[in-house]
């Protein structure tokens, strides 16, 4: 492991913590966040808290990042962390492959953010808690949730689903 500079690993809570405070307003720790950091961000900032998911939707905002930028990536390893309440946590790394540009190809994540539309709180508690039963959006050209099944034993809990033009 890389040691940072300035940290000899024999200083007190207190000393450490200064001095990582110190190593945060420096340019290289700002160029660091920005070049390895910020692209894994840029959905999750829109979206919201998605919890342990937005690993997911890190990895999703990084690749859009670059595939809209230009930038190729191919055969680059890149490492995910995510950490939620609880005892819920995620980490992986993969190395992107050479055609990871089809996959994003007719994805269009910020366009489709764009697109999004804010709730108030008292829709979020109702679609948390499950009480809200109809769509906040007309839906168009996506899958809606038909139905839960819940009356079949071996298939209680099963969802269908149905297109919408």
């Amino acid at each position: 492991m890389k040691k940072i500079s300035g940290i000899s690993g024999s200083e007190t809570t207190a000393e450490y913590q200064n001095k990582l405070k110190e190593i945060s307003k420096t340019e290289q720790y700002k160029n660091f966040v920005t070049q390895k950091l910020v692209p894994a961000e840029l959905a999750s900032s829109i979206i919201g808290n998605l919890y342990t998911g937005s690993i997911f939707m890190g990895l999703l905002s990084t690749l859009s990042h670059f595939h809209d930028s230009k930038k190729e990536i191919s055969g680059k390893k890149f490492g995910f962390l995510a950490y939620g309440s609880g005892s819920k946590s995620k980490v992986f790394e993969g190395t992107i492959q050479a055609d990871w540009k089809n996959a994003l190809a007719n994805v269009h994540l910020f366009e489709t953010l764009e697109k999004s539309v804010e709730i108030d709180f008292e829709t979020y508690e109702k679609l948390h808690k499950k009480e809200q039963k109809q769509s906040i959006r007309q839906p168009k050209n996506e899958w809606v949730l038909e139905r839960i099944e819940n009356q079949i034993p071996n298939l209680i809990g099963a969802r269908y689903y149905k297109w919408i033009d």
